[in-house]
């Protein structure tokens, strides 16, 4: 068994159909997802327990940017590395960064790179609308997140499963399975790809 520690139910979809459909993997695997990743300081009481019964960790987080809390890559993985390293060297883990493990951002940045090329003209339509809200008036506009972008993506396909299930949506199920929706070819995946095959047989 080995426990998988995510920021959300996106995350959660997503990682599970690549280890299950995509990767093919035979390990047990059980997810937890926390409210943030900065949530792992929490889990302290389940530390001793995974060290005692040796069982592997993975944490799979957003890098974000660097106007987040400890946000970027660098900053994050030494601020997670560092803190278990000080609290329970003794933990068996291994750590994700969206979107590639180098670089800032989070999971909507590979996302949005892993969207077929039949719908990336939705990527531009979105980006002339927020190119819209600059113009008028940053300060009076909220501009949208990158969640926003993908969110909105996703809802525009007419013939997605979405827009006949908004309950699937607002659990962060974006029918990742749907081949005409994602391109799991894209090079930007192999990042994470590379990662699940060298943590999960």
């Amino acid at each position: 068994m080995i426990e998988i520690f995510v920021e959300g139910n996106v995350d959660k979809n997503f990682i599970n159909h690549i280890i299950v459909n995509i990767l093919k993997k035979k390990n047990q695997v059980n997810f937890n997802t926390l409210n943030g990743w900065g949530d792992f300081i929490n889990l302290k009481s389940k530390f001793n327990e995974w060290i005692e019964k040796n069982i592997p960790v993975m944490f799979i987080f957003d890098a974000d940017n660097y106007t987040h809390v400890n946000g970027g890559y660098n900053k994050r993985k030494n601020f997670i590395d560092e803190w278990i390293f000080k609290n329970y060297p003794k933990l068996k883990y291994s750590l994700f960064l969206f979107p590639n493990n180098k670089d800032q951002g989070e999971i909507e940045d590979l996302l949005l790179d892993l969207i077929t090329e039949v719908h990336k003209h939705l990527k531009k339509c979105f980006n002339n609308y927020v190119k819209c809200l600059e113009n008028e008036n940053s300060l009076q506009y909220k501009l949208p997140s990158s969640k926003d972008q993908i969110y909105a993506i996703i809802s525009a396909l007419e013939n997605s499963k979405l827009d006949k299930d908004i309950e699937h949506k607002k659990k962060g199920n974006y029918y990742f399975d749907d081949e005409n929706i994602w391109n799991y070819e894209h090079s930007s995946i192999i990042p994470l790809f590379n990662f699940i095959n060298d943590h999960i047989k």
